[in-house]
């Protein structure tokens, strides 16, 4: 199964706007990327393909809540996102951590 991904180019001052605003969509997660200067892209991950208007009926929304123009979303896109083990990826990143005489690390990570 394919997830749909929507990648949004925002001002950074309407960020948790949007954010809000896909949440309220359906999505069921958001990710925040840093492009170039005063912009973020946030991206909302949907199991199904979002219904374009409800994501602008939301996004108009939460950016008046909030107190912004609607000049404050730059770009809009669709894209189709492989079927992943998430939790196995982010496992991966997990490296244990020395704290003085102690070492931390997580359950599945063995040791000497």
């Amino acid at each position: 199964m394919d997830w749909h991904a929507l990648d949004l180019e925002v001002e950074v001052d309407a960020r948790e706007a949007v954010e809000y605003a896909l949440m309220e969509a359906g999505s069921e997660g958001t990710e925040t990327v840093d492009r170039s200067e005063g912009l973020v892209q946030v991206t909302g991950y949907f199991q199904n393909i979002p219904e374009r208007e409800l994501v602008r009926y939301q996004l108009a929304e939460a950016l008046r809540v909030y107190n912004l123009p609607s000049s404050s979303v730059r770009d809009m896109s669709l894209r189709a996102v492989p079927e992943r083990d998430w939790l196995a990826e982010w496992k991966q990143s997990w490296q244990p951590v020395d704290v003085g005489k102690f070492v931390i690390t997580p359950p599945w990570i063995e040791i000497p």
